[in-house]
């Protein structure tokens, strides 16, 4: 019997296993990052990321502390043999912090701001193609590119409700 997580405000129960194990395909991935594996850590990035895909609209209330894993592996990995590299995963890793704030922030306030499996796909999916095809820099900077408009739309979200609640 598959345990389940019930999700707040009526979205539907997400598998706790299918969590866990999109999670540890993406830790897997960090690993593999980090030994210098690159191919290998695309593949298990996206394993994870087509884990959390498949649990739907549910998979969204999650937390995605994967992506800051991956990139700060990709940094931690490159930053004497690949300066740029390590820089572009640096500001992704930057970039997809602020948004992740600007969102917890918001909400937290009592704005009402989407969460959408789409960011969270790019922002998995473009490193994670990267690696898989050797053009690990250009992938980070797709990330660094999209995770800065998700930012910048969820500021203006929050701006234009007016006051939270």
């Amino acid at each position: 019997m598959t345990e389940r997580l019930d999700v707040p405000s009526g979205r539907p129960a997400f598998p706790l296993s299918l969590l866990v194990a999109a999670v540890a395909f993406v830790a897997l991935g960090a690993w593999f990052a980090l030994d210098g594996r690159d191919p290998a850590a695309g593949v298990a990035v996206l394993v994870g990321l087509a884990l959390l895909v498949g649990g739907g609209r549910s998979a969204r209330a999650m937390g995605s502390p994967g992506v800051m894993a991956l990139l700060a592996a990709i940094a931690w990995s490159r930053l004497d043999v690949a300066p740029r590299v390590a820089t572009a995963a640096l500001i992704a890793l930057v970039t997809s912090y602020l948004a992740s704030y600007l969102r917890a922030k918001s909400t937290g306030l009592g704005f009402d701001l989407e969460e959408s499996m789409v960011d969270r796909s790019v922002l998995l999916g473009a490193p994670a193609v990267g690696l898989v095809g050797g053009l690990v820099e250009p992938g980070l900077w797709v990330a660094v590119a999209w995770s800065s408009i998700v930012a910048v739309k969820r500021a203006f979200e929050a701006a234009t409700q007016g006051e939270p609640g």
